[in-house]
């Protein structure tokens, strides 16, 4: 089932156009741009997401690699601390 696409809100939490924006999927891409140029609703939706998306400042910045691992090494210690291991009996036969 197609996620109805009527407000922005909507694009904006579609994973389709926002890979069609980031250009992260070729499939999407084109599936995107066959569906705007068809439509001249969705197309007037799309532009008015992109420039949302344009004017926030989604900028990545490099992380060293010596803190991301600290960081790794932080939630995986934070995840066996809090992991509770169940244990099932486990009977054979003979």
């Amino acid at each position: 089932m197609e996620n109805k696409l009527e407000q922005v809100e909507d694009l904006l939490t579609n994973e389709e156009f926002l890979a069609w924006f980031y250009k992260t999927d070729a499939n999407a891409v084109k599936s995107w741009e066959a569906k705007i140029a068809a439509s001249p609703a969705l197309k007037a939706l799309t532009d008015a997401a992109v420039a949302i998306l344009n004017a926030l400042p989604l900028k990545e910045k490099a992380v060293p690699q010596q803190q991301a691992e600290a960081a790794q090494q932080r939630l995986l210690s934070a995840i066996s601390k809090d992991s509770k291991v169940l244990r099932m009996p486990v009977s054979r036969r003979n």
